[in-house]
């Protein structure tokens, strides 16, 4: 690959290069999810689906945890974004219906269900032909309140996007994206069958849980937003053992910090129990195992990359750039680390996680920006365990 320079304000021939790169699939499954992420921020979602449809289910899955969550106000909690999903479903279709339906079999269970019941209500259809059924059509035990659900039901759903598709009625409760879910649903029946019978079901009990009033349909407090909760849990915990820190851990550490509470005989305790819990799961991580693929290729991508300004080159470790004046702000902190750096290397290491634990903090819990923790869309990114944002 060459090294000339690159327009980083033409993203299109950005791609054109990239995908021009030797063992592509290879290259793209051994790269950190976050450069990925990067380079949909850079050139847009819907250009990147070539690449993108090379991705693992694991890169997704992990790339969603950052990119399908918003919040509307620093230190509140993060809310999906089901638009930004079905968006997702039409550049994963367009990439490959059948690879698609593959990578959304493969991805969590409970994910699935929470992140389509936003698109989708489903019905089952026997249900909706029996509940229907007059008293004299001899077909099972006649129930007149079911009957009229099924057809109250029937009445506020006339004018929405549905299709038949094995036993089961799903209606769109959006129209957008509706064409490519309905593919990757449908590729998930015929390549997937148990999986789909068991996603539906699982969509049809949470259908069960909306309600009519006047007509029509609204959503009370049950499973469906139980699921959601439970899948924001998942991620919450995925994103901890890369480094992040949580609004709600956030917001309690900074109260803790600003009572100045004091420990024994009034000395302060050196962890707080929101600290204290998070370098507990520090502990326990797991360092990722390497995919073999031919470095050279992988190291082009990555400075091609680097050369648009999608990803930064490498940095010197934290607070260790350059010399600092004896009356610079942050030249004891400096000096400290570097003494520490000579002469113990796991403490050293320690000192690095716990004061990317500070920044990541600040930016989770309170409301700033600075062209370091900025992405340029109004949305931070985390410093890195390692001392790199």
């Amino acid at each position: 690959m060459t090294t000339r320079a690159v327009d980083a304000r033409g993203p299109r021939h950005l791609l054109t290069r990239l995908l021009e790169t030797p063992d592509l699939a290879q290259v793209v499954q051994s790269l950190d999810p976050r450069v990925l992420h990067q380079l949909v921020r850079h050139c847009g979602l819907e250009d990147c689906g070539e690449i993108i449809g090379l991705a693992t289910t694991e890169q997704l899955m992990r790339i969603f945890d950052d990119d399908l969550w918003r919040n509307d106000r620093t230190g509140e909690e993060d809310e999906f974004d089901a638009d930004r999903f079905g968006l997702w479903l039409e550049v994963l279709a367009e990439a490959g219906v059948a690879a698609a339906a593959q990578k959304i079999a493969e991805m969590d269970f409970d994910f699935v269900t929470a992140a389509m019941s936003r698109h989708i209500l489903v019905l089952d259809q026997e249900s909706l032909i029996l509940g229907q059924a007059p008293p004299d059509a001899g077909v099972g035990d006649y129930d007149p309140m079911a009957n009229a659900r099924a057809v109250m039901t029937e009445n506020a759903l006339e004018d929405r996007l549905r299709h038949d598709l094995a036993g089961y009625r799903v209606i769109a409760k959006r129209s957008e994206s509706w064409d490519a879910l309905l593919s990757i649903l449908i590729g998930i029946e015929e390549d997937h069958h148990g999986l789909f019978g068991k996603l539906m079901k699982r969509c049809c009990h949470l259908s069960t849980e909306y309600i009519e009033d006047n007509g029509g349909l609204y959503e009370v407090l049950t499973a469906d937003e139980q699921v959601m909760a439970d899948i924001a849990g998942d991620r919450e915990h995925r994103r901890e053992q890369e480094g992040y820190v949580t609004p709600s851990q956030a917001v309690a550490f900074l109260k803790v910090s600003r009572q100045g509470q004091g420990g024994e005989g009034g000395v302060p305790p050196r962890w707080d129990p929101v600290t204290a819990s998070y370098f507990r799961e520090l502990e326990h991580r797991a360092s990722a195992t390497e995919r073999h693929v031919t470095e050279r290729h992988v190291n082009d991508f990555l400075s091609t990359l680097q050369e648009a300004g999608v990803i930064e080159r490498p940095r010197p470790p934290l607070l260790l750039k350059g010399e600092a004046d004896d009356g610079a702000r942050l030249s004891r902190i400096r000096s400290q680390l570097r003494f520490v750096q000579e002469h113990d290397g796991a403490a050293y290491a320690r000192r690095r996680e716990e004061l990317a634990y500070l920044a990541n903090v600040l930016i989770a819990g309170c409301s700033f920006f600075s062209a370091a923790a900025d992405h340029g869309d109004g949305t931070c990114k985390p410093v890195g365990l390692h001392g790199s944002a």
